[in-house]
């Protein structure tokens, strides 16, 4: 059963109309001749005539089931919406669409953030379980790209910053996988140091210097990078997870970065050891300094071909 509202008004549409011209003067007044008190109080009163055109908490009740029914259109996401009772007051059903809307914004941040896993086979790269001669583990990296230190608004010119990178290092009886986990303010400018974060694991793991420290060379056509941004690290909430196209540059030894590759499905052994890690309780990482964390080299991986 329905109940009739007491703010029902059938002019409410030359009520909005008017309050919204009002609105329109106002804000083409220049900074200072008007208050933001002045524009939320017409706001407010814009809403009120709005919904003065439902006549009954039935009306109401529709309309705000239809409205809800469309947002879960727009966003895209599998969720079921109940049927929102006729004879509710408007502020519970108000409440009940503030509550679903929020579900729906919940559901789909996770279905789009948690992007489908695989479990790679044998020979692929992060196979959930190893072979007996193969092995990985979870490394940190310090990578100096020649950027002047700064702290407290000082610029330190004769010493540069060195960025930590977190990296899974595997070794596979074929080739050697490397794949960096960053947490990006800006997921493009965290892409542009391929060569640099790739040429620095080499060096360090698998490069001739690593050969004669601990005898483990391995030539780089048989090294290949990725980057996986977790969904929990990145501004927008979403996973990412590219495959990158290097070249070896035999007469420089260095390697050249040719392009990403973006992949569809995350290993679920890399989305283990990103959440193990805790990259979620240091979102900022990796960091130069206090002042220089949003220079735009500051987030970046790179990869191999």
């Amino acid at each position: 059963m329905t109940i009739p509202l007491e703010t029902y008004d059938p002019d409410w549409a030359k009520r909005f109309d008017e309050i919204n011209a009002e609105l329109k003067t106002l804000r083409k007044l220049p900074r200072g001749q008007v208050t933001q008190d002045e524009i939320a109080k017409l706001t407010a009163a814009q809403l009120e005539a709005f919904h003065a055109q439902f006549q009954t908490t039935g009306d109401y009740a529709a309309w705000m089931e239809n409205n809800i029914k469309e947002v879960l259109d727009i966003e895209g996401v599998d969720f079921v919406i109940p049927e929102f009772p006729r004879d509710a007051s408007v502020e519970r059903t108000r409440s009940l669409y503030s509550l679903l809307h929020d579900r729906i914004k919940l559901v789909r941040k996770a279905q789009f953030c948690r992007r489908p896993v695989i479990q790679p086979t044998a020979k692929e790269a992060f196979t959930t379980n190893l072979g007996l001669s193969e092995s990985r583990e979870v490394k940190v990296l310090n990578v100096d790209l020649g950027i002047p230190r700064v702290e407290d608004g000082i610029i330190f010119g004769s010493e540069s910053e060195k960025t930590q990178y977190l990296y899974v290092l595997e070794h596979k009886e074929e080739q050697t996988n490397i794949c960096f986990m960053h947490a990006p303010a800006n997921l493009a400018s965290a892409l542009n140091i391929a060569e640099e974060l790739l040429q620095a694991a080499y060096d360090k793991e698998m490069g001739l210097s690593a050969l004669l420290r601990k005898g483990q060379y391995r030539s780089p056509d048989r090294v290949q990078l990725y980057v996986l941004f977790p969904h929990f690290s990145t501004n927008g909430g979403e996973e990412h997870f590219f495959k990158a196209d290097l070249i070896w540059d035999n007469k420089n030894s260095r390697f050249k970065f040719k392009g990403w590759t973006p992949l569809e499905e995350t290993p679920y052994a890399l989305r283990k050891i990103a959440y193990e890690q805790g990259l979620a309780l240091n979102p900022d990482s990796p960091k130069r300094g206090k002042k220089a964390k949003a220079a735009p080299r500051d987030q970046g991986p790179g990869g191999v071909g």
